[in-house]
């Protein structure tokens, strides 16, 4: 069954205004869309709650750090040297 004439279907609209939100994410800031290049982003993709009220609750500091580059071997070597460090916690280190 088709739309009267004139008369949008459901269909059309819902398509048009998939459209039209996609238009708009597109044309948004970059400041608006999750894009995993600020800082917030980084975090929580590595955030694990547990962890942090475990080692808050024990005295101990939580550090985020985010390596910069698109190069996965730096940062695997950059994890490897916290895990060694004494006063890291080897098993909290994410990447």
């Amino acid at each position: 069954m088709s739309a009267a004439p004139g008369v949008a279907s459901r269909a059309g609209v819902v398509a048009l205004a998939a459209l039209v939100l996609a238009g708009a994410l597109l044309l948004a800031p970059p400041a608006l869309r999750a894009c995993g290049i600020c800082d917030d982003d980084a975090v929580a993709s590595v955030y694990d709650h547990a962890l942090v009220a475990r080692a808050t609750g024990r005295g101990h500091l939580v550090i985020f750090l985010r390596p910069v580059g698109g190069i996965s071997a730096p940062a695997a070597r950059a994890a490897r040297a916290l895990r060694a460090l004494p006063q890291v916690d080897a098993g909290s280190v994410r990447v």
